[in-house]
């Protein structure tokens, strides 16, 4: 794979989401060229895409629409604070994508930098490259799962997939054959789904790529403390919790301006200027 290729990014949402996977894809663009961005989605209006299309063919993205019916997974469980099943769509990339490697991100999140380490970086063999959830803490309510692999236990938000081991060796299929075994009992819906066939054959990256701001708050919390500096800049700032930054339940989130720097940006600086560095 050289980077000369396009960055191939995916996206699991419903129709509510799109303000949220608008503000994304804003801070992808931000720092980022040559990307193909990728919907998986089962009621987005098609107005939606024509007007996202309109500002990323002027910068020279391709955004993909991918409608998926809702009925393959509308009787399994989902995370507390996701009401659809779109969070089952991702398990289903290699085989909707005709991609060798896609970047799946879920749409809670800001992209801080550019991908390209990330994304073109040696999987060593490994069908995906994830990073652990750091919000499990000592806490293991999984009895599908040997406990003794807790430490294994990752965060589905973000996925860098090889398409290509994957449809080698029917991993959507085993997937789904997964999803019909578990589905009915898993707390977290995909995420569970994930480890249970994954977990011991993935890569794990480290907390930058995808730096879960609810460990952080735990962390403030838990030293009392609004404000935590990081070591090393994360480079995927991902809202993974209840509480988010478009609402009003905490005005300290970490990297809450984050967000709101990217939603209030207009495409017309981005189309004008691209790439510029914050």
């Amino acid at each position: 794979m050289t980077t000369s290729e396009k960055i191939n990014i995916a996206f699991a949402i419903d129709a509510k989401y799109t303000p949220h996977l608008e503000t994304l894809i804003k801070s992808i663009c931000y720092y980022n060229k040559n990307v193909n961005f990728y919907v998986l989605h089962n009621d987005i209006p098609q107005e939606w895409f024509e007007g996202i299309q309109f500002k990323l063919e002027k910068m020279g993205y391709n955004l993909f629409s991918i409608r998926i019916s809702d009925d393959i997974f509308k009787d399994y469980k989902t995370l507390e604070h996701i009401s659809s099943s779109s969070s089952y769509y991702r398990l289903m990339i290699p085989k909707l994508i005709n991609q060798a490697r896609v970047l799946y991100l879920d749409a809670d999140i800001i992209v801080n930098g550019s991908l390209s380490d990330f994304y073109y970086s040696d999987l060593n063999g490994a069908p995906v490259g994830v990073v652990k959830d750091y919000g499990m803490g000592e806490h293991f309510p999984f009895p599908y799962l040997d406990a003794s692999v807790s430490r294994n236990y990752f965060n589905s938000g973000v996925l860098l997939i090889d398409c290509a081991k994957w449809r080698n060796e029917g991993l959507v299929d085993t997937l789904l054959q997964t999803v019909e075994e578990y589905g009915d009992q898993v707390l977290y819906g995909d995420q569970c789904i994930l480890n249970i066939v994954l977990r011991e054959k993935a890569k794990y990256y480290s907390f930058t790529e995808n730096a879960q701001v609810q460990y952080i708050e735990k962390i403030k919390r838990e030293h009392g403390i609004t404000q935590v500096n990081l070591n090393i800049p994360p480079l995927i700032i991902h809202y993974a919790a209840k509480h988010k930054p478009w609402d009003n339940h905490n005005p300290t989130l970490f990297e809450r301006e984050k967000y709101w720097f990217f939603r209030h940006l207009d495409w017309s600086y981005l189309i004008m200027q691209p790439n510029k560095i914050l």
